[in-house]
């Protein structure tokens, strides 16, 4: 029976005859052929003696499309048992793998896969297999559990792989991002005991997650360096102030925590004045002083109940702040100032629609930080041309490698133009809806050629003929030609004259049709 299967699944691959090498000869045959060279599809199928009791599945299917050699593995079904009779040990259905694949190349090729196929399908096919995965260091390092709000994978099977990552205490996770769990303090205690090193933790879009959990989190992850929440919109006041106690914990992201306010910061911040005690009535309580906090990238964005003054605190409490990102905050004046005193190794600046924010506060900052190389001003209404006249004198031009001034109609090539020829560094450079003309991407492309990769030219007026100044830049990678002035014509153009390019976005295009972009 093993053998008319293995002849009728051959067919359907092109190639020699089946091979199945196996532990009950001692002959086995096998082609001098390279494993993952031009594979396209192989079936292995475990024996049910090598299968776990509670294995509902006991054979997987290993495909691989271009490029050749990338295998991905599906879950298949359960073969009879007649097949599997007296069989071999692995029946494989392509001339290419044709004997038992080492411990090592397995474990690479589990590592393509999501960590929920490795829990729930991979250790449930044979023991070896699930001797490999579980004794795996690779495939545990970094768990995503993310992707599990499908129709193919439900909720329930990030709870479950959750649930099994404490069983089996797999104490080298190092980076674990989940979804939508229902995080619990309870819970979080015993995911901690099970993985007490992990260092990054990813909780982006976790709505359900409680402030009694957060509150665990600097006893239950002592090493805990990055932590995202974005979008955790139960988190406030109680959940930052048990954050700040995290005496490792560099990277903080809370954008959409539309919870968290002017008393959240502050109690991150802040900490009692000595030991806590029991306070007679009456008595004033004991003064809050400014923590100093390990913290060195924090992002906020959209968090718009934060006050002006809670931004100068957190500054004061976090002097080796590099990346700081405010956007869709109101800031204001003031409040920057204060920061730009505070953090002396300033690097990377978002005040995207900051509406408060005028030229001279965002000049001052440049001028007192002049190691800052990346500035995103997009959509602060109040600046105008001064602004970038004025920065073009300043020394941190030299460094400056990203700028992004999308959303300011008022920018135009009077102010632009200085800037642009005292800075050949930029790397990065958003100009959407700003009022330049040909002459700003002709200067761009002679002082920043072999740097510029990213390139944003979306609802400007930029024409052919500006494009055709675009040439020069050989190493670009992104192009936003989107809501422009650019016809099918120039097509031939961007193909000769970017090599390079990963993407190109043409969206709002009058004169473009399928076909013109059939041939691009």
């Amino acid at each position: 029976s093993s053998s008319s299967s293995s002849s009728s699944s051959s067919s359907s691959v092109a190639g020699p005859s089946v091979l199945t090498p196996g532990l009950h000869g001692n002959s086995t045959k096998s082609h001098p052929i390279s494993l993952l060279d031009s594979c396209e599809q192989v079936t292995l199928v475990a024996p049910c003696d090598s299968l776990p009791a509670s294995s509902s599945s006991a054979s997987v299917t290993l495909s691989a499309s271009a490029p050749p050699g990338l295998l991905t593995l599906h879950g298949g079904e359960r073969p009879a048992a007649a097949q599997l009779a007296g069989g071999p040990s692995w029946i494989l259905d392509h001339p290419t793998l044709s004997y038992e694949l080492p411990a090592e190349l397995w474990e690479r090729v589990f590592s393509f896969l999501p960590t929920r196929v490795v829990c729930h399908v991979v250790m449930l096919v044979s023991k070896s297999w699930f001797r490999i995965a579980s004794e795996s260091e690779v495939l545990w390092t970094r768990v995503d559990i993310s992707k599990c709000w499908t129709s193919t994978f439900p909720a329930a099977f990030a709870n479950k792989t959750l649930q099994f990552l404490k069983q089996m205490r797999f104490r080298h996770v190092v980076e674990l991002k989940v979804g939508n769990v229902k995080f619990t303090k309870s819970f979080v205690r015993k995911l901690g005991s099970a993985c007490p090193n992990i260092r990054k933790l990813d909780l982006s879009l976790c709505n359900r997650l409680s402030n009694s959990a957060v509150m665990a989190f600097p006893v239950v992850f002592p090493a805990l360096q990055a932590l995202v929440m974005s979008d955790c919109i139960r988190v406030s006041a109680p959940g930052f102030k048990a954050l700040g106690k995290c005496a490792k914990l560099e990277t903080l992201v809370a954008d959409g925590c539309s919870r968290v306010g002017s008393k959240s910061l502050h109690w991150f911040s802040t900490e009692r004045e000595g030991k806590k005690r029991r306070l007679a009535i009456g008595s004033r309580k004991q003064p809050r002083v400014a923590r100093q906090l390990a913290l060195r990238s924090i992002s906020l964005v959209d968090c718009f109940m934060i006050k002006s003054e809670s931004f100068g605190t957190l500054a004061l409490a976090c002097p080796m702040l590099t990346h700081i990102n405010f956007s869709l905050t109101y800031i204001e004046p003031a409040a920057l100032r204060v920061v730009a005193e505070s953090l002396p190794h300033l690097r990377t600046v978002g005040l995207r629609c900051c509406t408060l924010l005028d030229n001279t506060s965002i000049l001052y900052l440049c001028t007192i930080r002049a190691g800052i190389n990346s500035l995103d001003i997009r959509d602060c209404s109040l600046l105008t041309n001064d602004l970038l006249i004025d920065m073009a004198r300043l020394p941190f031009v030299a460094t400056l490698s990203s700028l992004n001034l999308g959303g300011l109609p008022q920018i135009t090539d009077e102010g632009f133009l200085p800037l642009a020829t005292a800075c050949g560094s930029f790397e990065k450079l958003g100009l959407r809806a700003t009022s330049i003309s040909k002459k700003v991407i002709v200067t761009v492309a002679s002082t920043s050629a072999h740097r510029l990769h990213y390139l944003n030219l979306r609802a400007t007026s930029i024409t052919d003929e500006g494009l055709e100044a675009c040439a020069a830049l050989e190493n670009l990678r992104t192009l936003v030609l989107s809501e422009t002035l650019i016809t099918p014509a120039s097509l031939p153009l961007m193909i000769s004259s970017f090599p390079h390019l990963e993407r190109l976005d043409l969206r709002g295009l009058k004169d473009f049709r399928s076909s013109h972009i059939k041939t691009f």
